[in-house]
């Protein structure tokens, strides 16, 4: 058993490094499940209610394909567990495949589990400890989340099948993350992979739900760990059978990973590389043109998530009226959206929401600087006729634009979808999506004050966009004071065309973003390199 040896040893590192991290993510998940689930209570307050929302739900293909199925529209947590069943395991996924990343590959890409190798500790330990670690996590976080839907009214049992299908899901993913991790080379390459299985995995199962009946998915489902959590129809009978399939999924991959780790050479990666260019591209005359390229792969796949899901929601919203059957609803949306159109009030509604996953986005491309510091390779750039300004501003520049871009995509993907005659023109759609680039700027300037101020703590970005997302998640629903709503920079976005445009706000917001990029310019200017 040389090859666990250390396993005790690296699993409480990790414990230690991802102190702040991981109790984070389990209280933002545990309020997002637990306030929407309360407040859809109250949006559903009688049986008849509860019967048009799902029959609303089960009508629309885009529905079914973003949410899933409502498989008992008598059941009150069949209709207000809509988004947590439909999200859930997705959340738990993305957060168990960063997690055994970090503790794998990015350890092994930054040179230091070479140094940790060099000790008593076995090949298989780095793996074991990243899943063990993420195994843990899952659980707690399965039992929070079951003990807090059921403190908000739902039954006991369905809570538990709900999460802990979300948390098989997300160690399954984490098992999957595992052997990408001995397949490439990169920890982004490695995340991509697995990010790819599961939005592979969310399609299986979204194409399975608008191809299926209303008593079952089509065949394909079952190919999916996504759809075995749809399967287990949690609120709706509770199959707890199909639960049994997630172990044997989980044992099948992390035999796998070990099996791959014991294989290959330290530093390496089972996938073949591509050979670089003979010469350097003329294109890369600039820190800006090097900064694109380095996250040429990112960008593409932003933007093309970005087309699909501008699309999907576009599909949607032209259908919105008869989302909002439901008086509770209605009154709702309103409150929120400031406008008793529907097309148009869904429309504020989501924008509000992606906007949040803009800001992520800027905040991915903003620590890229830091990841090329942490890899000790912009040294040797600064050591040319390169500043440190310029470097600096070439990743202003990229994060700013890339945001930018993507909002407008969502604009323009959202006009092209949506037929409905109420809806606005597209240079009302641009406006929508434009009015909060200044709040999603704010996040990510939040990302490069800390790159120059406390390159070691870059992860409190996350922490400054899951608090926004909280904020204006469960805020309204829960009815939060006026104080706290205010923290978040996205509660001051003007909300056109239901209200006027109010460009007070906007001007703060840009005062505040540009603050932050000067302090974090500042710092950075004059700090020593922090290599890893």
């Amino acid at each position: 058993m040389d090859g666990f040896r250390g396993t005790g040893t690296l699993l409480r590192l990790a414990l230690r490094r991802d102190r702040v991290v991981l109790p984070s993510w389990v209280v933002a998940y545990l309020l997002y499940a637990v306030g929407g689930t309360a407040a859809a209570v109250a949006l559903y307050p009688d049986f008849r209610s509860r019967l048009d929302a799902a029959a609303a739900v089960n009508a629309l293909p885009a529905m079914l394909l973003m949410y899933g199925r409502v498989w008992d529209p008598h059941a009150l947590g069949s209709v207000a567990m809509i988004k947590p069943i439909g999200f859930g395991g997705i959340f738990a996924a993305i957060l168990a495949i960063l997690i055994v990343t970090r503790h794998t590959r990015t350890e092994e890409e930054s040179g230091r589990l070479e140094l940790v190798r060099a000790l008593a500790v076995g090949r298989w330990a780095p793996v074991t400890a990243a899943l063990t670690l993420t195994g843990g996590a899952m659980l707690l976080l399965a039992v929070v989340d079951a003990l807090g839907v059921t403190a908000a009214g739902l039954p006991a049992s369905s809570a538990w099948a709900w999460a802990l299908s979300c948390a098989l899901t997300g160690l399954t993913f984490a098992a999957l993350a595992g052997v990408t991790a001995q397949l490439t080379q990169s920890a982004r390459a490695a995340n991509v992979l697995a990010l790819l299985a599961l939005a592979a995995s969310f399609a299986l199962r979204g194409t399975s739900d608008v191809a299926g009946t209303p008593q079952a998915s089509a065949w394909w489902a079952w190919a999916s760990p996504v759809g075995w959590q749809d399967q287990v129809r949690a609120f709706a009978g509770d199959r707890w059978w199909v639960l049994a399939l997630f172990p044997l999924a989980i044992v099948a991959l992390a035999l796998t990973a070990l099996r791959l780790a014991a294989q290959r050479d330290l530093d390496a990666g089972l996938l073949p590389q591509r050979a670089g260019r003979p010469t350097a591209s003329p294109l890369l005359r600039s820190p800006l043109a090097l900064t694109v390229r380095l996250q040429r792969g990112l960008l593409i796949g932003l933007f093309a998530s970005y087309v699909a899901l501008s699309l999907l929601l576009g599909a949607v919203a032209s259908s919105a009226t008869s989302l909002l059957d439901s008086a509770g609803m209605r009154s709702w949306l309103t409150s929120v959206a400031g406008t008793s159109n529907a097309t148009t009030a869904f429309l504020i509604f989501e924008l509000g929401f992606v906007a949040l996953i803009t800001a992520l986005c800027g905040i991915l491309v903003a620590l890229r600087l830091r990841t090329e510091e942490a890899a000790g390779r912009l040294e040797p750039l600064l050591a040319t006729a390169v500043s440190r300004t310029r470097a600096y501003g070439a990743q202003v520049a990229t994060a700013l634009l890339t945001t930018t871009a993507l909002q407008a995509t969502l604009a323009i993907g959202f006009r092209l979808a949506d037929t409905t005659p109420q809806g606005g023109s597209l240079a009302q759609d641009l406006g929508m999506a434009a009015v909060s680039l200044p709040a999603i700027w704010v996040i990510t300037a939040v990302a490069f004050l800390l790159i120059g101020v406390a390159p070691r703590a870059t992860a409190l970005a996350w922490a400054a966009l899951a608090g926004s997302m909280l904020i204006g998640e469960v805020g309204p629903l829960l009815h939060w004071p006026s104080l706290a709503l205010d923290l978040s920079p996205f509660t001051h976005v003007p909300r056109i065309p239901a209200t006027p445009m109010a460009w007070a706000p906007e001007v703060v917001l840009l005062a505040i973003t540009a603050a932050l990029l000067g302090a974090g310019w500042w710092r950075f200017h004059r700090r020593d390199l922090a290599p890893a």
